[in-house]
C-alpha cells in the first residue's frame, strides 16, 4: 500500500527502479482516486518496462467482481483489453510463479472474448465455483 501512494504521486524513484530491475505494481487507481499524475505515471511505468497487475485494494473499493472503474482507468492509462486481462490472470500466475488451477469446475460463461472486449469480463452471463452456479 504504501508503494501505491508513492507511486501514484511521484514516479521518478519508481521509473529509475523500473529501468534497472523487474518492477511490478498493482494498479490500484480506482482506490486512490484515479488523478491524472497517477495515470501518467502507470502509463510512464509500462513505457519503462513495468509489469502492471490488476488490483484495487478491496479496502478501499467494494465491487464484487472485477472494477468497471479500475478497467476504465487502466484503459486510460493506455492498456488495451488483451493487457488489462492479462494483468488480472496470466501476469500474476506468471510472476508469482503459480500454476493455474484446473479440476475445481470453477468457471466464467462469457458473451464474447474480454481480450477485444473487456466489457465481457466485467459481465459474465455465468459465474460457477466449484461446480455450482453463483451467477
Amino acid at each position: 500500500m504504501q508503494f501505491a501512494r508513492f507511486w501514484h504521486r511521484d514516479a521518478d524513484l519508481a521509473l529509475g527502479l523500473a529501468r534497472h530491475c523487474r518492477l511490478v505494481v498493482i494498479s490500484t487507481l480506482a482506490a486512490f482516486g484515479g488523478s491524472d499524475r497517477a495515470i501518467a505515471n502507470l502509463r510512464a511505468l509500462r513505457e519503462a518496462g513495468t509489469t502492471v497487475l490488476y488490483g484495487t485494494d478491496l479496502g478501499n473499493l467494494r465491487d464484487a467482481g472485477p472494477s468497471a472503474q479500475e478497467v476504465a482507468l487502466m484503459k486510460k492509462a493506455g492498456m488495451t483489453d488483451e493487457d488489462i486481462v492479462a494483468a488480472m490472470t496470466t501476469m500474476p500466475l506468471r510472476y508469482w510463479n503459480l500454476a493455474p488451477r484446473t479440476g475445481e469446475n470453477t468457471k466464467l460463461v462469457l458473451d464474447g472474448d474480454p481480450k477485444r472486449n473487456i466489457d465481457f469480463l466485467l459481465s459474465p452471463r455465468e459465474v460457477w465455483i466449484r461446480g455450482k452456479r453463483v451467477h
